[in-house]
C-alpha cells in the first residue's frame, strides 16, 4: 500500500488543481484512492475516520478530482478500476 500511496502523492503534487488543497484533506483523499485502487472493500473505514477526524464526505471533492485527473492521465488503467 505504501508504494501506491507514494505514487499517488507524487502524482497529486504534479497537478495544479490539487496543490492548493488542504493537506489533511489531500492526505485522506490519497489514502482512500489508494485503497480503491487496491480494491479494498471499504475505501474509508470507520477506523480511518476516527484517526483523522474526517468523514469521506469532507474530502469527497478532492477524491473526485484525483480520480478525474488519474483517469485523464492513465485512461487505459483507469478503465480497469
Amino acid at each position: 500500500m505504501r508504494k501506491y500511496a507514494e505514487f499517488f502523492t507524487d502524482f497529486c503534487l504534479q497537478e495544479s488543481e490539487l496543490i492548493s488543497q488542504n493537506a489533511l484533506l489531500m492526505t485522506c483523499a490519497i489514502l482512500a484512492f489508494t485503497r480503491k485502487h487496491l480494491n479494498c472493500e471499504v475505501i474509508w473505514p470507520v477506523e480511518m475516520e476516527l484517526l483523522t477526524f474526517k468523514s469521506f464526505s469532507e474530502f469527497k471533492a478532492v477524491f473526485s478530482t484525483i480520480e478525474m485527473k488519474y483517469s485523464e492521465t492513465f485512461p487505459d488503467h483507469a478503465l480497469n478500476q
